[in-house]
Parts: structure tokens; sequence; C-alpha cells
């Protein structure tokens, strides 16, 4: 109810005096009110001016996204070329089609490349153009205007491919060098490297006058220096390019402010017609020459902007428009100005009628002026609340959901309909996963998000939704409970952010890197093949008859097929092994390991080696190591055998020198520390910092000169790393020598004793003795004739009857015959790639039909994965290719000997029956 007022009638005596001091206080209060309604209009007009700034941020940022985004595509294309040394025209028009121009490039008339081509070479370019499947192809020329002030050149830059071909017909085979314009804007990007925009030309494929931009990437021949622009001339492929049509890139930039917001955009600083080359709504299409200040003088506000596209800087100016200014209220501005009129006046009649009773009047006076100025603070709280407010909803790119406590919507932002497609009133009243979520979200996840909401507890989830159009997209979600100050519920709140592009991004990279694994499986299965039949065939040749009566030469000539074989397994194994520690394979497994014996092995597998070159090889404790150690014995092999192997291969003379010792690490930390030092080649400082780049050696005439693929170090240093270790160059001097480190954590097995001495020196191991002999009847079913003659060779010379098959089919029936005939067969080997039935599919059948023999499984596939492949179908053993024949004999013994066992046991239980 409002307060009333005693408000007394001012005796005549007071009168003058009482109408003097009310029209001071009217004066005072009406200047305060204007100056009060003045700084809150110019509050409100700031207010104005920053939502147009970031507007023009907004649209700034898009603006450059889109033109950036056809560069984007142009970069793929470079991929292409990058992969390959020529792109067919077949190729690059797959490639153009396989995107959705409109949607991902805006504006973008499609893709071509650029041919720089000698004027004395351009019949026979054209000749050749028409004899790749483009007979129509022939040189067109720019029109009149565009070739005015162009100077005479020595080349022509003709469109060789531009598609798609129907809608860019115009610029098939254009010489785009006639141009000043296009032809200074391809040179800047050929001399440079980098990415260069045009300024405005006319496109011919454009039927209308619209601004014209033609974006240029530069392709460059694989391998070649491109250091200089010289050298970047001179291995130039050609240039990739996009014609643009600014109109179309810019569609919708400012849909969301249309009639609000006008944006035009100058090339370069200077604004005038000439450089103008967009504008949005028009208004300066009748402007010639120069642009200043007055063709804005109906805007109240204009922003400017710069950025940098394609090597040129772009000016672009936002103003506001009436619709713009009319949003604008300037509410509270009139309310205060009325307000403080009214209370002027009010405070004008109070001490006009007061003075009668001046304590009275002044308490009345105090407590109006308390209740405006409360009242004005709190409309000044609750319009910077509402402007807070307003201004989160609208910056934020999330989605926000504000439901009740049965979980219906009572709220959505603007992101909610941008990412959905629904709008507030479309969305009130309902449960989000009544019509957001479809036939491929997880049921599972809306129980957890329904469990949740029931225990009140907030929640993150991840589940597809699909739009109002049907699209599908990923969300993230988090809900939160909503409550009052006392802790009552009173709804939830979800925060959903869109992450679609990073789950396709994901899927893109796991599929690129199964495509890489089965790449990499593919060249192992071609190249593993044709090695055994090398290899195998030199085994052959060595023990076939008195190999000691043969001539020199042949044996020197088995000798170098041997060794090119083993050296091309080397790299092989290198190269899979890198693969596998970059795509995230290479698994570790800690056992315990006795580390004098892994380094006497090592010292075992290269004795041959040393002694073929003549030098010292030591291998010596600093301090007692532990003999049991935790540790992959495998990797640990693999880093020592790269490690000493070098250091053999570099030494010509000298000695190799491995130290091992126990250091403390700090703490209660213990590590091991291995040094190889050799007195070999050495290096300088240079070539030491590229060591352990792969597929990078110290010096090119060093690889000439020792081979390799440079990739044992890396290898090394990635295996130390997955050890909790590193691999590091200690000491180098160029003809003095190198000291390698490897250090790894001490974790020490049970029961270990501590080792405190090694050999000094290992003699050189005697050559293998004959394997013993084998018994029993083995099936091979091997398609390769080459492969099958010498695993024959092998296993018939240790003493087995061996029976052949050429495919999977031939080697079923004649195991089943076998069976049935009684005559049975005591071992299986067969390779996993056979025509007509595949080895996977046989040992299939075989373990179906209840065949519990043993199968060895003979694959050119290196991976680990393959090897877990052959044991899951059925497989007993497994040896890969190019085949050993200690690995292959070995694998035939452990399993026969295993097989024999079971049968002796079988016998002694059916004695123990009868009897």
């Amino acid at each position: 109810m409002p307060r009333r007022y005693d408000l007394s009638v001012v005796t005549p005596r007071h009168g003058s005096k009482a109408m003097l001091c009310a029209w001071f206080a009217l004066a005072v209060g009406l200047a305060c009110t204007f100056v009060a309604a003045a700084i809150s209009w110019n509050e409100i007009k700031a207010q104005a001016r920053l939502k147009l700034e970031r507007l023009t941020d907004s649209i700034t940022a898009e603006t450059a996204g889109r033109i950036n985004e056809s560069m984007d595509g142009l970069k793929g294309a470079r991929g292409v070329y990058a992969a390959s040394e020529r792109v067919t025209r077949a190729e690059f028009a797959a490639y153009v089609a396989s995107r959705d121009l409109a949607v991902e490039f805006p504006g973008a008339q499609g893709f071509g490349f650029i041919e720089r081509v000698p004027a004395d070479k351009l019949e026979s370019f054209l000749a050749a153009e028409r004899a790749d499947s483009a007979p129509d192809f022939h040189l067109k020329h720019l029109p009149a205007q565009d070739r005015t002030h162009a100077s005479p050149t020595n080349d022509h830059l003709i469109i060789k491919y531009i598609y798609p071909l129907q809608q860019n017909a115009g610029a098939w085979g254009l010489d785009i060098g006639e141009d000043p314009i296009r032809r200074e804007t391809a040179e800047s990007a050929i001399l440079s490297g980098e990415p260069r925009i045009t300024g405005r030309v006319h496109l011919v494929q454009d039927s209308q006058t619209r601004c014209g931009l033609l974006y240029f990437l530069p392709v460059y021949r694989n391998g070649a220096p491109l250091n200089s622009p010289k050298q970047r001339s001179e291995a130039l492929q050609g240039l990739l390019y996009a014609p643009i049509v600014l109109d179309e890139a810019l569609e919708g930039v400012v849909e969301g402010e249309v009639e609000s917001l006008d944006l035009e955009i100058y090339d370069g600083a200077q604004e005038g017609s000439e450089s103008r080359l967009f504008d949005f709504d028009g208004h300066l299409a009748h402007v010639q020459g120069p642009i200043s200040s007055d063709n804005y003088q109906d805007r109240m506000f204009m922003c400017r902007r710069n950025i940098d596209i394609g090597g040129r800087q772009w000016t672009l100016i936002t103003t506001s428009t009436r619709k713009f200014e009319e949003n604008i209220h300037f509410a509270l501005a009139i309310i205060i100005g009325v307000a403080g009129a009214i209370v002027s006046l009010a405070t004008g009649v109070v001490i006009w009628s007061l003075l009668r009773s001046r304590d009275r009047a002044e308490s009345i006076a105090r407590t109006i002026t308390a209740d405006l100025r409360a009242s004005e603070a709190r409309m000044r709280e609750a319009s910077l609340e509402a402007q807070r407010l307003a201004e989160i909803a609208r910056r934020t790119s999330n989605a926000i959901i504000i439901t009740d406590v049965t979980g219906r919507i009572e709220w959505v932002n603007e992101g909610f309909t941008r990412i959905s497609g629904y709008t507030l009133d479309e969305a009130i009243g309902r449960k989000p996963g009544s019509f957001l979520q479809g036939p491929k979200s997880d049921p599972a996840i809306a129980s957890a998000i329904r469990r949740a909401l029931e225990k009140e507890e907030p929640i993150s989830v991840e589940i597809i939704n699909y739009a109002k159009n049907g699209r599908e997209y990923w969300l993230a979600i988090e809900i939160a409970p909503l409550r009052d100050g006392n802790g009552v519920l009173t709804g939830f709140m979800a925060i959903e952010s869109d992450i679609t592009e990073l789950k396709r991004s994901s899927e893109q990279a796991e599929a690129a890197n199964r495509t890489k694994s089965e790449f990499l499986a593919n060249m192992s299965h071609e190249i593993r093949t044709p090695l055994t039949s090398i290899l195998g065939c030199c085994d052959i040749l060595r023990e076939d008859g008195r190999i000691e009566d043969a001539p020199l030469r042949r044996l020197d000539t088995i000798e170098t097929i041997r060794r090119a074989g083993d050296h091309l397994l080397t790299v092989i194994n290198d190269i899979l092994d890198l693969s596998k520690i970059e795509a995230g394979k290479f698994r570790t497994e800690l056992v315990e390991t006795s580390l004098p014996s892994v380094l006497h092995e090592v010292h075992r597998i290269l004795a041959p080696r040393v002694a073929e070159k003549g030098v010292q090889l030591s291998f010596a404790l600093y301090s007692p190591i532990p003999d049991v150690i935790i540790s992959d014995p495998t990797h640990l092999r693999q880093i020592l055998l790269n490690l000493v192997g070098n250091a053999v291969k570099f030494t010509d003379a000298g000695s190799i020198d491995v130290v091992v010792r126990q250091c403390d690490a700090g703490g209660d930390q213990q590590t091991i520390e291995i040094d190889v030092t050799d007195t070999g080649a050495g290096m300088t400082q240079e070539q030491a910092a590229s060591l352990f780049r792969p597929f990078t050696q110290a010096d090119a005439s060093l690889t000439r000169k020792y081979g390799g693929t440079g990739l044992g170090l890396t290898i090394s240093r990635r295996l130390a790393e997955f050890l909790g270790g590193s691999v590091t160059l200690t000491r180098t001097l160029p003809g003095k020598g190198s000291t390698f480190t490897l250090r790894f954590p001490l974790a020490v097995g049970e029961n270990t004793t501590m080792a405190t001495t090694l050999a000094s020196t290992y003699s050189v191991q005697k050559a293998a003795q004959p394997h013993a002999l084998l018994e029993g009847r083995v099936l091979v079913a091997e398609d390769s004739p080459d492969i099958q003659r010498i695993v024959t060779f092998h296993l018939g010379k240790a003493g087995l009857q061996v029976m052949t098959a050429d495919n999977g089919v031939e080697a079923l029936q004649l195991m089943q015959d076998a069976l049935c005939g009684g005559d049975g067969i005591d071992l299986l080997v067969t390779d996993m790639q056979m025509p007509e039935m595949d080895g996977y599919s046989l040992v299939s059948n075989l373990r179906q039909s209840g065949y519990a023999g043993p199968i060895v499984a003979l694959t050119a596939h290196a991976m680990s994965e393959d090897k877990s492949r052959c044991l899951e179908a059925g497989c007993n053993g497994y040896v890969t290719k190019p085949i050993m024949k200690e690995d292959l004999l070995n694998e035939c013994a452990k399993w026969l000997s295993q097989e024999r066992r079971a049968m002796d046991a079988t016998m002694v239980t059916a004695d123990s029956t009868l009897d």
C-alpha cells in the first residue's frame, strides 16, 4: 500500500522562502536527473557498440574460416600428389568427387590443377592432353579486358584439370598467365611455397558479374630441395587452385543478423569502389572512388577489422542499420529521467509545504529519498543481472537444458536450437529422450541417465542424439541437479557439447591405423615368401652333396646370396618393429630374466661376425649385479644386439668392450647401466645430432660402405623407453670410436644371487651340429613349389617321411584318407595362405572333425596379431617366413616329441586298464 505523507499548507510568512527553496530543490533535482539519465543513456549505447564489436569479431572469424576451408581441400589434394609420382585425370576427378564442395568448401566452384608449360612445348602439351582421354582439350584465352597490360612471357599457366567439369567447362584449358593479377599471385605462390589468393577477378565460368577469387597452392616434385625461391621454381610440379565466388562463400555469414548489420569487405587497407570485394546490402553500389565517413552518416555504429587471407590483407567494415538501432532499449535512461523529474518535483513540493514542521519535513524527505534510491539501485541491479545472463546465454556455443524435477524441459538456449534444430516452443514440456534419441542411441546410457535423475545425482555421459532433420550427432552431456536455498530439488540442468567431429576424427584415425597394419602385413607376406625361397635354396645348395668339393666361386656366390637375404630380412624386421612401436602395438612382458645369459646369447649370435672382422669383443662387470632381474628378455636382447651389432659393423680394427654395472638412481631406485664402447669410425657433433632419427645414419658414405636402414638405434631407444629406461650416446670422437649407454630400472627377481664376474672374452662358437634325426610322418601343405621343396628337403633330411599337398582342399582329403586308413599322420605343417582353401579353414575343419594331432603354421605375416590368429585357429606352433632351417626343425621336433609322449601315456593307460 503506498505510503501517505501529511503535508500542511505553508503560512504566508514563510511562502517566499518556501517557494525559493522549492525552486532551488527542483533545479538541483532536474540537473542531477539529467546527468544520471545521460550516464545511463551512454552506458546503454556503449553496450550496443560492444555487441556490434562482438558480432564483428564473430563475422570476421567466420569469413576467414570459410575462405580458408577451400585451402583445406587443396591441401588434401596436395596429399594425393605427395603419395604418388603422377596423379592421373581420373584420380584427380575421384578426389574432387569424394568431397562435398557445397558443404565443406562454401563458394568454391571446384578444384583444379594448373601446369606451367614453356612456350616451345605448348603444342606437344596440348597433344599429350588430348591423347590422355581428353580429345576436346584446347587452349583458351581470357577476355581481352583481362589481358590489357599483360607483359609477354616465355611460358603459359594452363588449367590442366578442373572438376566438377560441367560447371567449370569454360575454365578448362584456360591460360591464366595472360592476366597480370592471376600471374602475379601464381608466381608469388610458386616462389614462396605458401598459399596465395588473388585480388578481385571475374571467373570465366561465372555467368554473373560477381567478385571472383583464385586460391593457389603450389605442388613440388617429391624429394626436390625447396630451400630457395629458385629451387622451388625449378621443382614446381604445378598449382592446385580453387575458383571462389565470394558472394556464395559468404552466404549466411550475417544471416542471423539480417537487416540489423551491414558488411563490406575491401582488398587492402584503402577503402574504395576499386578495392571493394563485398557489400552485403549494396548501399555503396553507386559510390565510385574512395569511401569516406560521409558514406556512413546514417549509421550509428561502425566497426573495422583487418584479416590476412592467402598473403593479402582484407579490411572488413560492419555498420549498424536502423533495425539494429531500434532494438537498443533506452527505457532505463527514460525511467531515470522521468522518475528523477517526479522526485525533483515532489522534493520541491515537500520543501515548500514543510516549513511549518521542519523536522517532520526532513524526516519525510529522507524517507522518500531512501525509498527512491533503494528502488533505483534495485532497478540498476536487476538490469545488470539481466544483461549478464543474456550475454552468457548468447555467447555459449553449448546447448543448455533446464528441466523440472520430472525431467520435462522448461527452458533451452539458442545453442540447443543450433545443435538439435528444435526451438524452445517445440521442446518445452517434453522429456529430451522422447524426441532426441533414436535407433543408434545406447539404451544403457539412457538407463544410466534415468537412474542418476532418480537418485538426484550428477552424471556425465556421451550419447548419439538425432536432430530435427534426422542428422545423427554425438554429445558429451553433463547433468547436475538444481536446488533452492533450502536444498530442495527444483529441477535439473544439462550442458551438452557437440563432439561429432571429435568422434569422426577418432574413427578416421583408427581406420587409418588398420589400413597401415593391413599394408604392413601384406608387405611382410609378399617379401618374406620369395625370401624363403632364396634363403632356403642357399641352405639346400650348402647341404646337398659334398659342398666342400664345389668351386670356390660357387661357394662365394652362395654366401653372397645368403648375406644379402639376411640383410634384407633385417631391414624388413626393423621396419615392422618401428611400425608396431609407432602404432602402439608393441607390448612388454616382464618376467624373471638372467642378464648374464642374455649377454652370453648376444655374444653367441655375433661371434661369427666378430671372428670374420678380426676384432676383440669382451664383456665385463664393473660391479656385482643380480643374476636374475625382472625385465623383458626379448626386448633386452634386441637392444643389445642392435648396440653391439652396430659397434661390430663400424669397427674395422681394435676392440668392442661391453661393461655392465649397477648404479644408484636416487632414493631407493637402482638402475642397470650397460656401456658399449668401440674403437670404430666415431662421429662429429653434427652427425650425432641426427643419430636417433628414423631412416637416418651419421653419414651417407657410411650407408654406402656398411649398409643398414638407420632404424636400429631408433628402435633401441623406443624399446628402452618401453622398459622405463633410455639409450644415449655417451661419447664419440671422429676416428676414435663411440660409447652408447643403455639404462633401465632394476627390479630384482626372487631368490636371486649376485653375479660378480663374466667371462672377459668368449670364444667363437663352433659350427652348429647336425640336428638329431626325427621320426614320424609329416604332411606339408604349401602352394609355393619352391617353399614346398625347401621344407620337404629339410624335413626329409632330418629323417621324417614327408607327404605334400598344393592347397588346403588336397591336404584335408589326404588327412581324412590317412585317418580312415589307420595310417595316421604325426604332424601337419601348413601354409596359412593358400588357394581354394587357406590354412585357417583347413585347421578349423580338422579340429571340428576331431583331429587332435599337432599342427605347425607357416606364414609370411610377422605381426604379433598374426601369431595370435594362427594359435586361435587351432595351430600348436608357428614359424615365420623366411623359414630358417633350425627354427623349422626345432618346432617340428618339439611337437613330435610331445605327440610321442602323449601316445606313450595313452598306451600305458590302456595297459593299466587291461591289467
